[in-house]
């Protein structure tokens, strides 16, 4: 009977050593050689983001701009970086992805931004940039960080229609947060290459780029999240926000994306109960929309901006 106990007591300690490896792989700040080499394969070859990055960076980097701190429910310290255009027509709140920066995110479209007239703030996720934070959760506490930027902004500038606008996991943080209810200036959404839930996500990433079966890894990781966190891995659901949001919703995706699968975005524009459209890009991978139809996408994106400017209080 002893042996036995301790046989027992040491798969178990194995198990949880193992649960809380794979959740540090797939959760931690510091991104491990897996999920780096994850996020490289998820492209098919090297990542040439163009004039368009280069002139927009140059153009971010030699701006004013105010450095914003504000303090998340959980007592994570947000940075984001506010740039005020003399002709503002709206704002827009820029929330990137997974494992991501927030200037080579969004460097690409910031050009035509700023051309638009538009006020920008630029934020670090929580894990990322200067923002504090030691474990991603895929949009589960992220989402309240958005409402917080976006109430931050709504208040800053109540002469101005506010836009979130975020990307792969910023997508799903934004569709998240499309459930809250905003001041009355909020305008809408753009949500570019978002997933559904973070289990099905982390399920699908599992299943395509490790070769183990992904029921016992996702099982160890999910026990773990929420042993760590204190959140399941399935209490956030973009259908479920998408369909109690009643803000305008520019779903954005990518047919040739291999990380995030364009059917998630199909499942969340079928959910969503609000105003809604969708762009699909026939060509491009995760993210890539921009790059791979930026006049055709740009068309759209300023033909939403025109549909929602002047339906707010402002």
């Amino acid at each position: 009977m002893l042996i036995a106990a301790i046989i027992i007591a040491v798969l178990i300690i194995l198990i949880l050593a193992l649960a809380y490896i794979m959740f540090n792989i797939c959760c931690a700040r510091t991104p491990t050689p897996l999920i780096k080499f994850i996020i490289k394969n998820s492209m098919s070859g090297e990542l040439d983001l163009g004039e368009d990055s280069k002139r927009g960076a140059e153009m971010w980097n030699n701006s004013d701009l105010e450095e914003v701190c504000l303090e998340s429910r959980d007592g994570v310290k947000l940075y984001g970086y506010y740039r005020k255009h003399p002709n503002a027509k709206r704002a827009i709140i820029l929330v990137h992805g997974y494992r991501m920066s927030a200037l080579p995110t969004f460097a690409a479209v910031l050009p035509y931004y700023i051309e638009d007239e538009c006020d920008i703030l630029l934020i670090d996720q929580r894990t990322s940039g200067k923002s504090t934070g030691k474990y991603i959760t895929f949009g589960i506490t992220e989402r309240y960080d958005a409402q917080l930027w976006t109430n931050w902004m709504c208040e800053k500038r109540p002469d101005l229609p506010v836009y979130l606008d975020g990307i792969s996991m910023g997508a799903a943080t934004v569709l998240a947060a499309s459930e809250f209810t905003f001041p009355k200036n909020f305008a809408g959404i753009i949500a570019d290459s978002g997933y559904t839930t973070p289990k099905e996500i982390v399920r699908h990433v599992i299943s395509s780029y490790i070769p183990f079966p992904s029921a016992p890894l996702l099982a160890l990781i999910a026990m773990m999240f929420r042993i760590v966190t204190g959140h399941p891995m399935d209490s956030m659901d973009c259908r479920i926000s998408a369909a109690k949001s009643k803000y305008p919703i520019f779903f954005i995706h990518g047919k040739m994306d291999r990380f995030v699968p364009y059917t998630m975005c199909e499942e969340n524009y079928a959910a969503c109960t609000s105003e809604k459209s969708v762009f699909y890009s026939e060509t491009a991978e995760h993210g890539m929309s921009f790059m791979a139809d930026k006049d055709a996408l740009l068309q759209h994106i300023r033909g939403f901006f025109a549909n929602n400017d002047n339906l707010t209080e402002v």
